[in-house]
């Protein structure tokens, strides 16, 4: 079984715990009754991102393409939310560009290393 570098020393896992901080500490500003829909749903995926890559690290090579493509996934369903919010004016559109900035850094860094495992 071939593991790759502990999760920690990875920089799309670094970025992706930061997204996960941000997520959390923005959603805490949104309306109390969508703490159970939206600001759930968010903070999930955004932790889902990093937890999924953690759990790739110590996995074999196959196994670890699969939950790096779960990572990607998240990554997709917290953009939606993010442009969601937008929308609903629970955060501005800066403040949604400064975690999509680095969602897009993670899911480019993603692919790459999804892609890898294919050769």
């Amino acid at each position: 079984m071939e593991y790759m570098a502990n999760f920690k020393d990875l920089i799309v896992w670094q970025k992706s715990i930061s997204v996960a901080e941000r997520v959390y500490k923005m959603t805490s500003l949104f309306p109390p009754h969508q703490k159970y829909s939206l600001v759930d749903q968010m903070q999930r995926a955004a932790v889902s991102i990093m937890s999924n890559i953690a759990e790739g690290s110590k996995r074999s090579k196959k196994e670890c393409e699969h939950f790096l493509r779960f990572s990607h996934g998240s990554a997709a369903e917290l953009e939606s939310q993010i442009l969601l919010a937008v929308r609903l004016e629970y955060m501005t559109s800066d403040q949604a560009d400064l975690i999509m900035d680095d969602l897009n850094q993670i899911t480019r860094m993603l692919y790459t290393m999804i892609s890898s495992y294919r050769m």
